[in-house]
């Protein structure tokens, strides 16, 4: 499996360390796989519309959506959540620190 260390959970994936690169990490989908398909396809939309350097990337998607396989953000404090101008679908959850990570060396959504 694919499965490294744990890192944590919400109230719709857990969250866990790519096994063999340290540089991704593995959400699971816990009883409905729309987070993490709505994220990779956030992210295709994004990639496409030259809109991609917003969100962390996604790296691949398994088993009809209920793996997702992401690079990995470290978190940031709530003062470190960007201002100013941003793309509009940014905007859901714009102040949960939660929703944003450093990804080498810029603040992007998760």
């Amino acid at each position: 499996m694919i499965l490294g260390d744990y890192i944590g959970q919400g109230g719709h994936r857990v969250v866990f360390a790519h096994k063999t690169n340290p540089e991704w990490v593995v959400k699971i989908a816990k009883n409905n796989t729309y987070y993490n398909i709505a994220e990779f396809e956030a992210w295709r939309l994004a990639k496409a519309q030259g809109l991609d350097k917003w969100l962390v990337p996604c790296v691949d998607i398994l088993e009809g959506g209920k793996y997702l396989i992401q690079e990995r953000g470290e978190d940031i404090t709530r003062d470190e959540i960007p201002t100013g101008p941003m793309p509009l679908f940014l905007q859901v959850d714009y102040t949960a620190e939660r929703q944003w990570k450093r990804h080498k060396g810029l603040i992007k959504k998760m």
